[in-house]
């Protein structure tokens, strides 16, 4: 890699990246494909132009921002598919293969804590461990936005929005970059995650989406939820 592949290196790397974390990637030592993949998801998602509506955030300014991350990626993708770098496998933890699909029904006890729904679903060998993952995931990928919330309860504006977007760290949440930047305090972010939270699905809808579960058994085991947290609570405070 000469001199002037290096500054172009570290320049598109810079983009998915922290600073404080580039001097692990130097000439001949290359991210690995799997986490450049991992990061490059992140931002797509962030700025791709069908998100404009959701975030507020100018339709051509996305359409700019996906292909500068599209086109720094495919830069950095040619490198690390050169078998004569050292592949940098700084990947962040994440649930080995087996533990990814894994499709195991729990067989036991309930435990005696306070559970919630889908938690209860899986203890009670209902659904099995993916299900669970994956009624988690839908919750999550249709939760609102902390960024549209903060824009409608006037905590941020769409820049500020844009701004939160491009200065994320790795695998930092947008609400401690908020914090971080100076935008909103701990207080305001109780606020939005609070808000967030009403604002998300009941997830047992995923269940009756699915047909998994239909709706009278599902409001029956809601009940036997509700009872079970009963008697947890109770026991909490005759433990006091």
């Amino acid at each position: 890699m000469g001199c002037n592949q290096s500054k172009q290196y570290q320049e598109a790397l810079a983009l998915f990246v922290p600073l404080n974390d580039l001097s692990a990637y130097q000439p001949k030592r290359i991210i690995s494909i799997e986490l450049l993949k991992k990061l490059y998801r992140k931002k797509i998602m962030f700025f791709h132009p069908d998100r404009s509506q959701l975030t507020g955030l100018d339709e051509d300014y996305l359409s700019n921002q996906f292909k500068r991350y599209t086109d720094a990626f495919q830069y950095l993708l040619k490198y690390c598919e050169k078998p004569t770098f050292t592949k940098v496998t700084k990947t962040p933890p994440a649930y080995s293969k087996k533990q990814k699909n894994e499709t195991f029904y729990y067989h036991g006890e309930v435990p005696n804590i306070i559970l919630r729904l889908a938690e209860y679903l899986f203890y009670r060998g209902i659904i099995h461990w993916q299900e669970l993952i994956e009624a988690l995931c839908w919750q999550t990928r249709n939760r609102p936005r902390l960024g549209q919330i903060g824009i409608d309860l006037g905590y941020f504006t769409p820049d500020k929005v844009k701004m939160l977007m491009e200065e994320c760290y790795y695998k930092e949440k947008i609400g401690t970059a908020a914090v971080r930047l100076n935008f909103i305090d701990n207080y305001q972010l109780f606020v939005l995650l609070g808000r967030q939270k009403q604002m998300d699905l009941p997830i047992g809808r995923y269940f009756t989406m699915t047909k998994k579960i239909n709706e009278s058994r599902l409001n029956h085991y809601n009940q036997q939820l509700q009872e079970h947290n009963r008697q947890m609570k109770k026991h909490e405070k005759s433990g006091k």
